[in-house]
């Protein structure tokens, strides 16, 4: 992006005080503001009072608004995993030896813990999700601009997670959505 604008890349209790000396601001995720979030929340209310342009918008949606779509989506029986952030409802998981407990706000595995059932009646359900564990090979995700869907990133090897494949003829990422080098 350097090539083509002018960056900087700060700590999230700056991109208030720098708002003003850039035409946008971009939030990458919701990970970075996890321990800041009174700031973040400040950071959010100044700039849609000052009409600064943000990217993701502010009104957020999926994780940069918490995971409440998983207990809903779950609640309106979409197959998704089983989601409850209650004690009273641990009965409408499914009974397996661990469980996720995870942050309702939280992103890259923070404050994530495995918890074998005997010991979900300790956690404090506040601001937390529970789900069944399973084991994954991998996670697939998405990624959209506005409603326009870009590409999935794929990542089978963890360890391998960032590295961006391209193509070898011409040095560009592969197609949108398909993964390949043809044109």
């Amino acid at each position: 992006m350097r090539e083509d604008f002018d960056l900087a890349v700060c700590h999230p209790l700056d991109a208030r005080a720098l708002m003003d000396g850039f035409d946008v601001v971009a939030v990458r995720n919701s990970g970075p503001v996890l321990y800041y979030r009174a700031e973040h929340d400040a950071f959010r209310t100044a700039a849609a009072d000052a009409g600064v342009r943000v990217f993701t918008e502010l009104t957020g949606k999926g994780d940069m608004a918490g995971k409440q779509y998983l207990l809903d989506l779950f609640a309106a029986g979409h197959p998704v995993i089983p989601t409850v952030d209650r004690f009273a409802d641990l009965g409408r998981l499914p009974d397996t030896e661990t469980y996720v407990a995870k942050p309702k706000f939280g992103a890259d595995s923070v404050g994530l813990n495995f918890v074998p059932r005997a010991d979900l009646d300790r956690l404090d359900y506040t601001d937390l999700l529970v789900q069944p564990r399973i084991d994954f090979r991998y996670e697939v995700s998405f990624y959209f601009v506005g409603r326009t869907f870009q590409y999935a990133l794929y990542a089978p090897h963890p360890d391998q997670r960032w590295v961006l494949r391209t193509c070898p003829s011409t040095g560009s990422v592969p197609r949108s959505g398909t993964g390949s080098c043809r044109p």
